[in-house]
């Protein structure tokens, strides 16, 4: 068709219809701005201008799309809505709960919501965070409008969320790889490492647990800290390391709960993986290889005998290999064996130091384990040195300062020449098995001296040996220096047992003497101070020093320590005076000496009489004479228990003759009797059975028919215990058995005499009678009448004690008791006849004289 040309004004206002527009051919341009269509009805395309509420119910997660409106149903759990992806400002979405199953705090058993709506903000933020969000409030609905990268979608609008905002806290999340120790690895090795965890939801508060494997025991972590919602950190527990040494118990979980109950848990999350722990010290070499040995071979580290030992304490790891990985060159030729830790290998390729020279050398050994289940490989390294030694001389022993040991800490002084530094010393004792005792503390002084200190081994081993007769001399080895190919040298016989000799007496008196004339050291009470050798080969001798000037002439047998000599002594100051013994041990193999003395003292007492208590008096019986008392009174106890002691002097021998007797008339015979017998013993009877039948009985073992000497009788009586015994001189010489509660005739109411028989005139006595007492209710020994001095027999008072150390008793003499002293005041004369001696004992228990 032709064109056609028209005028513009061709065309009339409205002339035009929408017909003849083509379509999408009006541009906004041709619009009048503001388009005013407030008087025309606009009917919209549903979802053009406002949200798209058309969407069905959504039961499971989803991802939303913006400018839609969506009802979701949380009826079966949790829904994830994933908010659109790069969105632009002003996009908008908006979620509704559809059925009302929504729940703020209903869990799961992995601590995630069950009822929730969970908005996912799929890379951009959610109220200015990163976290998830929940729908909470049952009913609740919110719609949420994209602003900018900062804040990302903002709630805008929320419905019946109640006392529950409409967005709470989603369940925290952990992302893939989160959880890392410092070196970016899943593993811990000791407490207190520090775990960084990354993940979303994290709140203020939030605690972590980890979880082992076998128990699923629990150990709440160290330290946590709340860094953000997306990071937290925390330090492994001491526990955890414990259980991480249990076989089976790692990996172990870890997991992360908010302050409000919500949590996750990532298993198989953490391993333990310890570095291997060395079980070798590296505190001294390792050993000592030395040029010494005439054949250092290939085999020379591996004589060491030294195997590196290094374990994991994960005991689920595999085993630890072991390999070299520093090794100096003058070790060159040193291996290890890589599954056992074992040092290999031969003599060092570069050779020894200098001769009487030795070097540490260091090399490092790595430890290496595989573990179980992440394959990491963890190692340790540790260094080690080994000592390469060169030729050592042997020392020349010469001489020792001290021959002997006694004891141990005696530090002894060696010279000779050639020692070295760190040498040996050793003991070798002379038995079958030379066995060998090292020194302590020893000091290398110089080339020609050494030091070393005794130890209580030595001592106690040569203690034995040398308490049994023969040669116990040990010998001595000094090795330079202290290795297993060193030189040494033994001088023989260089040590002996030399003990002190030991005193059988201990210091303090021997004995005292009296300042007098013609006194006998022999007569002291201790006249041997001897002494042991101890080691039995040894001599001993016995010499006097520091003799006080006042003991003259005291001299000692040097062979058997006895002291003796006879000093005047009549000059001397009565006093206690000292004087030393020195006891000498000389060694029958060395000719040594050991001396030990002791200080004794000899007591000089005045020269006055011995006698404390003097009888001054006695009474003379002629023959004819004696003394009569008859008791007026009695008690069962009276003639049960008695005692009677007097001192007797004879005249004559080998005639009866009655000292002490009670009796009745011969009809009716009872009679205590205490006699002297023709065989001149001593002699007990008693009867009260009217006859002539001993009820008690008795003869003294001992003779006594010394016509110038005083004896001392003493009459003990017990019947309640059965016993009546005769004591002479301070010694027991005769026990009588007598019947249990035997009533004796002495006490009774009968004629009692001294020097003749009761119911005749017979046997009468003829000598001298001294201090005659009669305890009544009392059995007493001699010694409460008596004491020893000076090894003689002497009278004490009777004031209730015992000069042995029996037990104080009373000094009350009884109802019958008496005291016969005869002194001059207790005689009655008539005319120039005595016809009473008076009792002194205050009972006035008087005796007529016939």
């Amino acid at each position: 068709m032709p064109l056609t040309r028209f005028k513009l004004t061709a065309i009339a206002d409205g002339g035009i219809t929408t017909a003849k527009l083509a379509n999408a051919s009006i541009t906004p341009a041709k619009l009048a701005n503001p388009l005013n269509l407030s008087s025309l009805d606009v009917t919209l395309p549903q979802g053009v201008g406002g949200t798209n509420w058309t969407n069905p119910v959504k039961t499971s997660s989803f991802t939303a799309v913006s400018s839609n409106g969506y009802f979701v149903d949380t009826t079966l759990g949790v829904i994830t809505v994933t908010l659109p992806a790069s969105p632009s400002a002003g996009d908008y979405v908006s979620l509704v709960d559809y059925a009302g199953t929504n729940s703020r705090t209903g869990i799961d058993a992995n601590g995630f919501y069950t009822n929730r709506i969970q908005i996912n903000p799929n890379g951009s933020k959610i109220n200015g965070s990163t976290d998830y969000k929940d729908i909470g409030a049952s009913r609740g609905g919110a719609q949420l409008v994209y602003v900018d990268s900062t804040q990302g979608w903002v709630v805008t609008d929320a419905a019946n969320e109640n006392t529950v905002k409409a967005l709470l806290p989603s369940t925290p999340t952990i992302n893939v790889g989160g959880i890392l120790n410092s070196a970016s690895e899943a593993w811990f090795q000791t407490a207190g490492d520090t775990i960084t965890v990354n993940g979303t939801g994290f709140m203020e508060g939030v605690s972590v647990v980890l979880i082992d494997t076998i128990g699923s025991t629990e150990y709440t972590a160290d330290n946590v800290v709340y860094v953000s919602s997306n990071q937290i950190t925390f330090d492994i527990p001491a526990g955890v390391i414990t259980s991480g040494q249990t076989p089976g118990e790692d990996p172990f979980d870890v997991k992360i709960l908010n302050s409000n109950g919500s949590f996750v848990i990532n298993s198989d999350a953490l391993e333990y993986a310890p570095t291997p722990t060395f079980q070798t010290s590296n505190a001294s070499p390792l050993g000592l290889v030395t040029a010494t040995t005439n054949d250092p071979n290939a085999d020379a580290f591996a004589d060491l005998g030294v195997t590196i030992s290094a374990i994991s304490l994960d005991p689920d790891d595999g085993a630890v290999t072991y390999a070299i990985t520093t090794l100096p060159t003058e070790l060159t030729g040193l291996t290890i064996n890589s599954t056992t830790g074992a040092l290999e290998g031969g003599i060092p390729t570069n050779g020894f130091p200098a001769d009487d020279t030795s070097t540490g050398y260091t090399f490092t050994v790595t430890a290496s384990v595989v573990s179980d289940q992440t394959s990491i490989t963890r190692t340790s390294t540790r260094d080690f040195v080994i000592t390469l030694e060169g030729n050592v001389s042997a020392p020349t022993i010469t001489s020792v300062d001290q021959d002997y040991i006694s004891q141990s800490g005696t530090e002894i002084t060696v010279t000779g020449t050639g020692f070295k530094d760190a040498p040996t010393v050793t003991l070798l004792a002379p038995d079958v098995n030379n066995t060998s005792y090292d020194a302590l503390s020893v000091t290398f002084v110089s080339a020609t001296q050494i030091r070393f200190q005794t130890t209580a081994a030595m001592a106690t081993a040569i203690e034995i040996l040398g308490q049994d007769s023969g040669d116990e001399r040990f010998d001595l080895k000094v090795t330079n220096p202290a290795s297993g190919y060193s030189k040494e040298d033994t001088l023989a016989d260089t040590f002996e047992y030399a003990p002190t000799p030991t005193f059988n007496q201990a210091s303090g008196s021997v004995g005292s003497l009296s300042a007098a004339a013609s006194q006998d050291y022999s007569t002291l009470t201790t006249t041997t101070l001897d002494a042991n050798p101890v080691d039995p080969d040894d001599i001993i001798t016995y010499s006097l020093t520091n003799v006080a000037t006042e003991l003259s002439n005291l001299v000692i047998n040097s062979s058997t320590g006895a002291i003796s000599g006879t000093a005047n002594l009549s000059a001397v100051t009565p006093a206690d005076y000292n004087f030393t013994v020195v006891a000498s041990a000389t060694s029958a193999e060395t000719g040594n000496v050991k001396t030990d003395n002791r200080v004794y003292t000899i007591t000089v007492t005045a020269s006055a009489s011995i006698y404390d208590y003097p009888i001054e008096q006695s009474l003379r019986f002629d023959g004819s004479s004696y003394l009569t008392r008859t008791p007026s009174t009695t008690t069962n106890s009276s003639r049960t228990t008695w005692t009677w002691s007097g001192w007797v002097k004879f005249v004559r021998n080998g005639v009866k003759e009655d000292i002490f007797i009670a009796g009745s008339n011969a009809t009716d015979l009872q009679s205590s009797q205490v006699s002297t017998e023709t065989t001149d013993k001593f002699s007990l009877y008693d009867t009260i059975s009217g006859g002539s039948t001993a009820d008690i009985s008795a003869t003294s073992v001992g003779i006594y028919r010394d016509t110038s000497s005083w004896y001392h009788l003493v009459i003990e009586t017990n019947t309640p215990s059965s016993y009546q015994k005769i004591w002479v001189n301070g010694v027991l010489d005769t026990t009588a058995t007598a019947p249990l509660n035997h009533q004796t005739a002495v006490n009774n109411n009968v004629a009692h005499t001294i020097g003749r028989f009761t119911v005749v005139s017979a046997n009468f006595f003829a000598g001298y009678m001294a201090n005659i007492q009669l305890i009544d209710g009392q059995a007493l020994d001699a010694s409460y009448f008596g004491e020893t001095k000076q090894d003689i027999w002497v009278p004490k008072i009777f004031d209730g004690t015992s000069s042995t150390g029996g037990s104080t008793v009373s000094t009350n003499y009884g109802t019958n008791g008496f005291h016969l002293d005869f002194s001059p005041a207790s005689i009655v004369y008539s005319g120039t006849t005595i016809t009473q001696i008076n009792d002194v004992s205050g009972n006035n228990n008087h005796w007529a004289a016939n």
